[in-house]
């Protein structure tokens, strides 16, 4: 019998999770029950592959945001224990994106928490692309709150698509020190110039 059985873990994840959403303000926190049984989620890469084509198509009509290189997406399972699914266990996270050399090509690699609604993965999906365009097109390289800012602006405007009002707010309500500033500029800025001339401004800024 192990020391920990698999229902206090996942309670102690979520625990640790739900803790972080209220100290920081941030949206990472995945409610690990069977709260949305029945709805559907993106448990296999087949359905991944898909939504990844439809948001990436919400983005380049929307914010003109296409990224060139390959990208990869894995779905990180929390019930094996490898390095990704113990970062994501400890983190909080729902998303990561790394840029890495494969071979002669470099890519782009997503990796997001497997078993999101499929609204919830859209969104995280969209967050994580748009590091992906931030790092192929060499913009905000100095400036992480204004980075993740425009992530979060991302997230925010894909769930607002998807119907997903009350997740959308939570991202208004951010308070952590960079990011909740980050994403505050990020708005402040949309109202002066509109969604597209802000995504071509900020084209400008390393």
């Amino acid at each position: 019998m192990p020391l920990i059985s698999e229902r206090l873990l996942r309670f102690l994840t979520a625990l640790g999770r739900r803790i972080e959403f209220l100290v920081t303000g941030q949206t990472e926190y995945q409610v690990l029950t069977n709260e949305f049984a029945g709805i559907e989620q993106v448990n296999d890469s087949l359905r991944a592959r898909m939504f990844l084509e439809e948001v990436e198509k919400f983005l380049m009509e929307i914010f003109g945001i296409k990224v060139t290189k390959p990208v990869l997406v894995e779905l990180v399972d929390e019930g094996q224990w490898n390095l990704n699914s113990t970062y994501f266990m400890f983190s909080g996270t729902l998303g990561r994106y790394q840029y890495q050399k494969m071979g002669k090509n470099n890519v782009h690699l997503i990796y997001i928490l497997k078993g999101l609604r499929k609204q919830r993965y859209k969104a995280i999906l969209a967050h994580e692309l748009s590091h992906a365009y931030e790092r192929e097109k060499g913009v905000l390289k100095h400036n992480k709150g204004m980075r993740e800012g425009l992530a979060r602006w991302i997230e925010y405007k894909l769930l607002i698509k998807e119907g997903e009002l009350a997740e959308a707010k939570k991202i208004l309500k951010i308070r952590h020190w960079a990011f909740g500033r980050g994403i505050k500029k990020i708005l402040e800025l949309e109202k002066q110039m509109g969604e597209r001339q802000l995504v071509e401004y900020i084209k400008n800024i390393e």
